[in-house]
Parts: structure tokens; C-alpha cells; sequence
């Protein structure tokens, strides 16, 4: 009976790999290191893009900014009185969600505008400037939410922060 090879996935690259078992007639099949590892900078810089992309759940444009969008009543957005509350809390929110997907944000999320839907609700897009939580050569200098909250008083309610 011939052996055969076995599949697993190596835990650094979490890329499938083959490994024979002992005594097995063939080599292993398929590449161990991924793609961008010999690629030309700016290819691997393409690349880099279009994943931050994916990751960004509101946005296809490849670039280095994670893209979240909130959607709103209309009737929320269009209250008197100041919305800063709500922007100060989406943007703590946008830098959360970053980091959940695996990047790095860079400073704080911006707002980068609102449109009104057919439907009546109004959609809010944020940003942050990210890198890719496995290529930053400086995690301690993640803006994290808790900085962000730091510098907004410590608190995301303006009221609050009166007191």
C-alpha cells in the first residue's frame, strides 16, 4: 500500500502546506511562503492595498484608509442640536472595527461625510489611515480606541465630559 501525503495548515503562514509521511515517494507538493514575499515593492504594495480593501467591509477601492459606514434613520440625523456625540462615538467605533479586522490604525478615524438613501436613512462614512496588523513594524503606536477615548476627555459624550 503506498503512503500518501498529508494536508495540514502551518500555523505562521496559515497557508495550507504538504508534508509527506515518512516514507512517501514524492516531495511536497505546493509553495510554503506566499506570493509577495519575492514580488517587486510596488507589486507587494498593490497588494497591500487591495487587503485592506477586503478588509474593509464598506469600500472596494484598494488604498491604505479602513472605510466604515453607519446607517441611520433620517429622522436621527436631521435632530436640532449638535451631532458631535454620535460622530465622536462612530469614529472610537470605526478605530474598534479596524482593529478587529486585522489592521493597525495609524490616528484617529475622520468623518468623511453623510448621504440621504431612497429609503429615507442616512449613511455615514468614516475613515482611518491603517497598516495591516502583520506588517506593522510599530504595534505599540497603534492609535487605539482607548487613546482616542483618552483625548476626547474619556468619554464619547460630550456632556460628560463637563463634569
Amino acid at each position: 500500500m503506498a503512503e500518501k501525503n498529508v494536508q495540514f495548515v502551518d500555523a505562521p503562514t496559515a497557508r495550507p502546506a504538504t508534508k509527506p509521511v515518512a516514507g512517501a515517494d514524492s516531495p511536497p507538493a505546493g509553495p510554503t511562503v506566499g506570493p509577495a514575499v519575492h514580488a517587486p515593492a510596488s507589486v507587494a504594495q498593490l497588494d497591500t492595498h487591495a487587503e485592506i480593501a477586503a478588509r474593509s467591509a464598506d469600500t472596494e477601492e484598494p488604498g491604505n484608509r479602513f472605510v466604515k459606514v453607519f446607517v441611520i434613520s433620517g429622522r436621527d440625523f436631521h435632530v436640532d442640536g449638535p451631532l458631535d456625540g454620535m460622530h465622536r462615538a462612530n469614529q472610537v467605533a470605526t478605530l474598534q472595527e479596524a482593529l478587529n479586522r486585522g489592521m493597525h490604525p495609524q490616528g484617529g478615524a475622520r468623518f468623511d461625510g453623510d448621504e440621504e438613501t431612497a429609503d429615507g436613512s442616512v449613511r455615514l462614512t468614516y475613515s482611518v489611515d491603517v497598516v495591516l496588523a502583520y506588517q506593522d513594524e510599530e504595534p505599540a503606536g497603534t492609535y487605539t480606541p482607548r487613546v482616542a477615548v483618552n483625548e476626547m476627555g474619556g468619554s464619547t459624550i460630550q456632556d460628560a465630559q463637563a463634569n
